[in-house]
Formats: C-alpha cells, structure tokens, sequence
C-alpha cells in the first residue's frame, strides 16, 4: 500500500508521538505537544494531547501516595481500550509522567485548557 493511502489508527498517532520522546524530560506534557506540532494534523492532536494529558494525570495521582500499585496501573488499562500492539507506549508515557517534576495540578489545568468549552467532558473526567 502507497505511504499515501496509509491512515493510521488512533493509538498509531499516539505511539508515533510517545516513541519521539527522550527517555529523560523535566515536562513529559510539553514534549507531547511539541512533537505533535510537527507530526499530526490539527484534528488529531487534540485526542492525543488528552489522552497523553490523562494518562499523565493518572500516573501523578498513583504516585501522589509514594507507591503505585497494580490496581492503579489498571485503571489506566480500562480507560484506554489499547491495542496490545501499542501497550507498551501507554507504559512508557505512564513512567515518564511518574518521573518528571510537573505536578498533577499541571495536567488538570493541560485538560481543561483543551475543554474548556466542554463542561460535560470535563464532569466526566472528575
């Protein structure tokens, strides 16, 4: 199939986004859009900027107590129905975000800024 024709999935778009990471950031969120500015339409990015948003906000808040569990990690699992395939990119955003110095409040505020105008989704996530 011509490069042309190619249409990548959804958690294509996000795992050729994660891969562009360095495996040492300070803002594991600032990369993700800056690598989105060169690689994805306009319409893309904003899923995979909250994806990459919530899978951050969930990694800050398992590590908040100093320990993130097996049943924590889980839950990421159930909100993102991932492909097996693409797994292994959703582990690696959920480390980095685990590591780097940003605090939950800053992934809350990157979620609102991309739905502020969109208070049924933002019900849904609290």
């Amino acid at each position: 199939m011509p490069y042309g024709c190619f249409i990548m999935t959804f958690w294509q778009q996000f795992s050729a986004v994660i891969s562009r990471i360095p495996d040492a950031v300070t803002c594991v969120f600032q990369c993700v859009v800056d690598v989105l500015r060169e690689t994805l339409s306009p319409e893309a990015r904003r899923g995979v900027a909250f994806t990459s948003a919530m899978i951050a906000l969930a990694a800050k808040m398992a590590k908040a107590d100093g320990v993130v569990t097996a049943d924590e990690v889980a839950v990421v699992e159930r909100l993102f129905q991932v492909p097996p395939e693409e797994k292994r990119h959703v582990a690696r955003l959920f480390n980095l975000a685990k590591q780097d110095i940003a605090g939950y409040e800053y992934y809350a505020e990157r979620i609102h800024a991309l739905y502020e105008a969109d208070m049924e989704t933002l019900e849904d996530i609290r």
